[in-house]
């Protein structure tokens, strides 16, 4: 549904809508008016989308929350800009190597070693159109929330 539809629809029949929409899967079209990166971990996201003057959409992830996600994410989030990065660190176990340079026997008891392998993508832009896909909250004063299930 688009942003502004689901605004206007809020703003007119507020309590039809929440009925109709509480808990329910959601996907809004829309300008993403800002971003924002929260949590201790920089793995949160707030995303506004343009609705009316009086409404805005806002998607909130809650990715560091232990009962949800089961733990904290393997990744977090970094804005510069207008862009929001979602940065992956992946650890990768390497052989374990004798000292002469090939390869260490099993029982050998040398310790593999980890190297991290981090990768940047950009998520999203501030003022590009986006579809996001949520779960709707309630509307309150100035705003709809709802929770943010996938990553754009």
């Amino acid at each position: 549904m688009p942003a502004k539809d689901l605004a206007t629809l809020c703003a007119k029949y507020p309590k039809l809508v929440t009925q109709a929409l509480k808990r329910k899967p959601v996907a809004v079209s829309g300008v993403l008016s800002k971003g924002l990166v929260s949590g201790v971990n920089s793995n949160d996201l707030s995303l506004e989308l343009e609705g009316t003057p009086k409404l805005k959409i806002s998607f909130q992830s809650h990715f560091g929350k232990k009962e949800r996600w089961g733990g904290s994410a393997s990744f977090r989030f970094q804005k510069r800009g207008k862009e929001i990065f979602k940065i992956s660190e992946v650890k990768i176990a390497l052989e374990p190597r004798s000292r002469s340079g090939s390869l260490a026997s099993v029982g050998g008891g040398a310790r593999p070693q980890v190297a991290k392998q981090i990768t940047e993508q950009i998520l999203c832009r501030e003022g590009n159109a986006i579809t996001l896909r949520g779960e709707f909250r309630h509307i309150g004063a100035g705003w709809i929330k709802c929770d943010l299930l996938e990553l754009p």
